[in-house]
């Protein structure tokens, strides 16, 4: 994983897009805990720059799924 600290704003946006994305679409259950964990770890470090709307429940997780990509960059 990359330092996350050190990453663009957008680009964290979009990282955690694209894990929300392919955690849904995930066929095992690997691939599917991997991307939860990534969208977790995007979200807490969004939440402690104080983006807004970047929370871990499974609404907020639903809403960043419909822009991301499924395999996309910063997934697993």
């Amino acid at each position: 994983m990359h330092n996350l600290e050190t990453l663009e704003t957008g680009l964290l946006v979009t990282y955690r897009a694209n894990a929300a994305k392919t955690d849904f679409g995930a066929i095992g259950h690997n691939k599917g805990a991997q991307n939860h964990a990534l969208f977790v770890a995007y979200s807490k470090e969004l939440k402690r720059r104080g983006v807004m709307n970047m929370g871990t429940s499974f609404e907020s997780q639903s809403a960043a799924a419909k822009t991301g990509v499924f395999n996309g960059p910063g997934s697993y």
